[in-house]
C-alpha cells in the first residue's frame, strides 16, 4: 500500500519517539504540517523561525529529547539561519525541515537568482553550520531521515537540515520498515590510557576540566563519582558550570576571562590538565594561548579531532563517557595537600569582598551572590550578555539539578529557547 510522503515523515518521528514540533506553517511546509497535526504529533507555533530552531534546541537541553524544527521556504528559511548557528555553536541536535519550491524548479532554475516564487539554496548556506544538509527526493526520503538522525547524535552532536520541496512532500511511496540505528562508541585507545595512568601517577597538582560534553554525553554522575574517586580539584567550563553542585568540596569555579580570578590561578598551578568535553576556546584558555596553563602537561579528551589545539600534548579522541569509565580504574586517590591549597587560594581571592559596596548602585556581583540565596533546585536560569554574563557566572552558586543556559552565539536566544520550548 502506497502512502503519502509526509506521512512517511511523521511515521519516521513516531518510530524514533520524537513527538514534538516547532514550527511555522506555510505554504511550503503545508504537507508536513497537516501530516503532524493529524498524527497527533505536538505542534508548537512560534513567534518566528528562528524561535522554532532556539526552541528546539532549548527542549533538548531540558529534556534529553531530539526534536525537529519545521520551517517554510523563503524567508522562512533566511529566519532560520541564527537559530541554526546557535545549535551548531552549542553542540545541539535538532532535525531541521524546511519546505521547498518544486523539485523541478529547484533543478532547472539553479542558474537563476531564486527559483519558483521564492525558492533558495539554502542547503550551501548552511552547509557550514550543520553537520548534514540534504535536498531530499522522493526516493531517497526514508534513507535521508535515517542518515540526518543518526547524524545529528553520532559523535559530536549538532543541527541536521532537510530541504523538501512540496511537490515531493505530497507524492505516494510504498513505504519500507524503518531500520534500527545503532550508535558507535569511540573508546580511548590502550596507549592514551597508558600515557593518562603515567601522567596521573606523576603528577601532584592535578586539575580536571570539565566541559558541556559531559552533559551531551549524558554521563555527569559517572563524572561525579569518578572526581571523588580520584580526589582531584575541578573547574568547569562556562557551558558547563551546571555540571556540580557548587558548594562540592572539589569545584573551584572557571577559568579564562569569564571566569573567577581564584579559578585561573589554580589552572596555572596545576601541574596535570585533563579536560573533558570542552572544545578549549578563547573564554577558557585567553587569547595568548602559549599561557594555557604553561606549567602542566595538558590532556584533551574530545570527540571531534578537529578542536585538538596546538598547545595540547596529549590529544585523545573518544567519548567522555568511555574516557571517564577507563578514568575510573586509576586506583591512585591524590592526598590533601592540593586541595588545600586550592581552598586556600579561593580564600584569598573571594568573589564578593569588600571592595564590592553598594552604596549607591547595587553591586551586580553582590547582587547575584545574593540571589543565589534564594535559588532552588531543578530551576533553570538564563543569563543575557555583558554583566548578566560575567557576573553571573562568577558569583553564582548552584545547586543539583540546576540549569544555567550560556548559548555560544547570542545571548538574546537564551530567552527564547526557555520560553518558547515551555
Amino acid at each position: 500500500m502506497d502512502i503519502k510522503i509526509s506521512d512517511v515523515i511523521v511515521s519516521f518521528l513516531h518510530d524514533k519517539n520524537i513527538n514534538t514540533v516547532f514550527g511555522i506553517i506555510g505554504s511550503a511546509n503545508s504537507h508536513i504540517y497537516d501530516s503532524c497535526v493529524k498524527s497527533g504529533i505536538t505542534v508548537i507555533n512560534t513567534h518566528n523561525e528562528q524561535a522554532a530552531l532556539l526552541a528546539a534546541g532549548g527542549y533538548y537541553r531540558t529534556s534529553g529529547k531530539l526534536a525537529v524544527a519545521l520551517v517554510t521556504a523563503g524567508g522562512g528559511v533566511t529566519n532560520s539561519i541564527t537559530g541554526v548557528v546557535s545549535l551548531w555553536a552549542d553542540s545541539i541536535p535538532v532535525i531541521i525541515i524546511s519546505g521547498q519550491e518544486k523539485l523541478e524548479y529547484v533543478k532547472n532554475h539553479t542558474h537563476r537568482r531564486m527559483y519558483g516564487t521564492q525558492g533558495l539554496d539554502i542547503v550551501h548556506m548552511v552547509s557550514k553550520t550543520t553537520k548534514y544538509a540534504k535536498l531530499v527526493e522522493s526516493d531517497r526520503i526514508q534513507d535521508e531521515l535515517e542518515n540526518a538522525y543518526k547524524i545529528s547524535l553520532q559523535d559530536r552532536k549538532g543541527p541536521v537540515w532537510l530541504d523538501i520541496p512540496f511537490d515531493v512532500q505530497s507524492k505516494r511511496i510504498i513505504q519500507r520498515e524503518w531500520n534500527s540505528i545503532n550508535f558507535e562508541m569511540v573508546e580511548p585507545s590502550d596507549k592514551d590510557m597508558k600515557n593518562v595512568y603515567k601522567l596521573i601517577e606523576n603528577a601532584k597538582r592535578p586539575v580536571i576540566l570539565g566541559g558541556h560534553g559531559i552533559k551531551l554525553s549524558k554521563c555527569i554522575d559517572l563524572f561525579k563519582s569518578c572526581i571523588e574517586k580520584l580526589n582531584i580539584p575541578v573547574l568547569l567550563t562556562w557551558s558547563g558550570i551546571d555540571i556540580l553542585d557548587h558548594g562540592h568540596k572539589l569545584f573551584f569555579g572557571s577559568p579564562g576571562i569569564y571566569g573567577q580570578r581564584s579559578s585561573n590561578f589554580i589552572f596555572q598551578k596545576c601541574d596535570l590538565l585533563i579536560t573533558i568535553g570542552s572544545r578549549m576556546t578563547i573564554p577558557q584558555t585567553g587569547y595568548d594561548l602559549n599561557e594555557v596553563a604553561r606549567n602542566a602537561k595538558i590532556v584533551m579528551v574530545d570527540i571531534d579531532e578537529t578542536e585538538f589545539k596546538e598547545f595540547v600534548d596529549f590529544p585523545i579522541k573518544a567519548t567522555c563517557e568511555s574516557f571517564i569509565k577507563k578514568l575510573f580504574v586509576v586506583d591512585k586517590v591524590f592526598n590533601n595537600d592540593w586541595l588545600n591549597e586550592c581552598i586556600n587560594i579561593r580564600k584569598e581571592f573571594p568573589i564578593v569582598d569588600n571592595y564590592h559596596v553598594d552604596d549607591i548602585f547595587p553591586n551586580s556581583y553582590k547582587l547575584i551572590d545574593r540571589i543565589s540565596d534564594y535559588l532552588k533546585r531543578d530551576q533553570i536560569i538564563v543569563t543575557d550578555m555583558g554583566t548578566a554574563l560575567l557576573s553571573g557566572h562568577q558569583s553564582i552558586r548552584l545547586k543539583d539539578n540546576m540549569t544555567i543556559y550560556t548559548v555560544q552565539w547570542d545571548m538574546r536566544t537564551c530567552s527564547e529557547q526557555i520560553k518558547t520550548a515551555f
